[in-house]
């Protein structure tokens, strides 16, 4: 494996959720996940990367930025009564409540570990920006709007000024360009983390055989 190959914001979106969903394990641990699941997906990657040192500065940077991501207002649960103050527009309440309406559906089998069932506003935000681009599956566009606000959450908390979405936007075009396999990865992580139905917004996309060997991020 080459010195240096880059670390992707892909691939350290992969090292945050993983990180979040097994807060106790330690950066070793992280590190043998994360290079699982990527050599899923690129078999000509080494296990020994991404390298242990990186796993490490990664871990420390959302540790500084846990109790800042517990208070940020675009985690707490939307309502329509905060709709003007975070850009949500009304005609987008409608298609937000329907997803709301969907994921309390999902509760009574466990299918949400937080009692409460609404959208966070970031999540809502995401609904009312992608809902004319998924206009006729509410599932779809619940899943699409919770691993677009995720990894804008991920993003944010590692320090990108601007959360690029391009990477992601991708599985979005019914096109038959699959995802970057570092991509691909991070966003089968975040979904499994979001815990709602997983058949949704990037079914085709992540359905799609990439090319063996294949490297990429969020661009």
């Amino acid at each position: 494996m080459p010195r240096g190959l880059l670390i992707t914001e892909a691939v350290e979106i992969l090292i945050a959720s993983v990180h979040e969903r097994h807060p106790k394990q330690t950066a070793m641990q992280v590190q043998y996940e994360v290079s699982a699941l990527l050599r899923r997906h690129n078999s000509g990657l080494s296990p020994d990367w991404p390298g242990l040192n990186s796993v490490q500065k990664i871990m420390a940077v959302l540790r500084r930025k846990s109790k800042e991501s517990r208070e940020n207002p675009l985690d707490k649960p939307w309502s329509i009564g905060v709709s003007a103050r975070h850009a949500i527009p009304p005609d987008a309440i409608p298609v937000i409540l329907k997803v709301r309406a969907l994921w309390e559906q999902a509760d009574p089998v466990g299918q949400r570990p937080d009692p409460d069932s609404r959208p966070s506003i970031r999540e809502a935000q995401w609904v009312s920006r992608l809902c004319h681009v998924i206009p006729d599956d509410v599932e779809a566009l619940g899943q699409a709007a919770s691993v677009y606000a995720r990894v804008e959450d991920f993003s944010e908390r590692l320090g990108h000024p601007v959360f690029d979405s391009t990477g992601l936007d991708h599985g979005l075009i019914r096109s038959s360009r699959p995802l970057p396999p570092d991509l691909r990865a991070a966003v089968e992580h975040v979904g499994l983390g979001i815990a709602r139905p997983r058949d949704g917004g990037y079914r085709d996309a992540l359905d799609r055989d990439e090319p063996a060997g294949q490297s990429g991020g969020l661009e």
